[in-house]
């Protein structure tokens, strides 16, 4: 997940706590997007369970080594990835 830390009607850190809170998000891959990347903000960012931070602005290569590294992992656990299928959207397998 790719969630930003600053949303107008909860806060990121709040969000993926509550995730976390969830036992079935507790091997997801929660990632923070953000323009405020610095010393304090990472810190509370890493406390309320995100697994890293990415800084705005937030290239395609960098989303993509983020998803490579989640493929990895899926590779290494022997678990496939999958989207929901959705009749005329394309979505399917992502391996």
């Amino acid at each position: 997940m790719l969630i930003d830390l600053s949303m107008p009607h909860i806060d990121g850190c709040e969000l993926v706590a509550r995730f976390r809170r969830n036992s079935t998000f507790a091997h997801t891959k929660i990632v923070a997007v953000t323009g405020h990347a610095d010393e304090q903000s990472t810190s509370l960012a890493l406390k309320a369970g995100f697994d890293s931070i990415l800084a705005k602005p937030v290239t395609m290569a960098t989303i993509e080594k983020v998803l490579a590294s989640v493929e990895d992992r899926a590779s290494t656990n022997h678990q496939s990835l999958r989207l929901p299928e959705r009749a005329g959207r394309g979505f399917g397998d992502i391996s």
